[in-house]
């Protein structure tokens, strides 16, 4: 079937804003399907309308908007969509690296357009669920993270940290931070957010240099408020592996913080009332 590949993904494509429910998802997983027939079907100028067409549908029931059958409920409480989306553009990103690149850069500012954007009770999933597509660009990848991502993504991700209490958002927002550590810290440290302005941190003070705050010292003024001992323990518990792959990958970048890091961890795990932080306690002693 590969030699047919193109024309089969040419017939399946604009039948997407024409169907929802458990046929989107039947037609999404033979998108994908389609798609891994032939590694060399997309390309730079081909990668960027099939990753439209399917952002669009996502967003579409995303927001909360019927589907295309009259009675059909939006697909607001149902997270199989954004599960079948997130892994068919984790699929692309193993394409070229010219097509992986076309997909970061018109897919990115979406992403992070929808992670900004102010929700209501009918969207308040949305950035969650952004920022969770958002890690399939990477999840696969190596070292060579677009620049282009951290500007747009990742900066949007930095910013509503700052002050979400939402679950979701605090974890894949985390795994997020973390990916880009693991993969490609360099970029990171590199990265300068003159105008990121999260509050100091009693615990964590900032220290930064005259050209503002690079990425790696925004996360550490994220860690100053996922470790204060008033904020929500089910929150911090997914800093245990970001303060690890800190420890491994960005060794230089913490000694100006490393004393205030130390404090605050411990003094989050003398507040702690479960063993939520157990694991954070149990990853410094092996980082040791």
């Amino acid at each position: 079937m590969s030699p047919q590949s193109g024309k089969i993904l040419s017939m399946l494509l604009p039948l997407l804003p024409q169907t929802d429910g458990e046929t989107l998802y039947l037609l999404l997983e033979t998108i994908r399907a389609t798609l891994g027939l032939d590694k060399g079907l997309l390309n730079a100028q081909t990668t960027p309308e099939v990753a439209e067409r399917v952002y669009q549908v996502w967003l579409q029931y995303t927001q909360g908007m019927s589907g295309p059958t009259p009675g059909v409920s939006p697909l607001t409480a149902d997270p199989v969509l954004t599960a079948i989306v997130e892994e068919l553009f984790e699929s692309l990103t193993t394409f070229s690296p010219e097509a992986c690149r076309a997909l970061v850069l018109h897919i990115a500012p979406k992403l992070a357009a929808a992670i900004s954007t102010p929700t209501t009770d009918e969207t308040v999933h949305l950035p969650g669920e952004a920022i969770q597509l958002a890690n399939a660009l990477i999840r696969a990848r190596g070292e060579g993270i677009e620049a282009e991502l951290v500007a747009t993504v990742t900066a949007a991700i930095l910013d509503i940290l700052q002050t979400s209490d939402d679950m979701d958002v605090i974890q894949h927002g985390v795994v997020h931070l973390t990916f880009l550590v693991r993969k490609d810290c360099r970029l990171l440290a590199q990265w300068y957010v003159p105008r990121f302005t999260v509050k100091e941190s009693a615990n964590l003070t900032h220290r930064h240099d005259s050209h503002g705050n690079s990425g790696i010292a925004c996360i550490f003024r994220l860690l100053g408020r996922l470790l204060e001992p008033s904020f929500s323990e089910s929150g911090g518990i997914f800093v245990g592996d970001l303060i690890m792959h800190l420890f491994r990958k960005a060794g230089d970048a913490m000694g100006p913080v490393l004393g205030d890091l130390l404090r605050a961890i411990v003094q989050r795990l003398a507040s702690a009332k479960t063993a939520t932080f157990s694991v954070v306690s149990l990853l410094l002693t092996n980082e040791g």
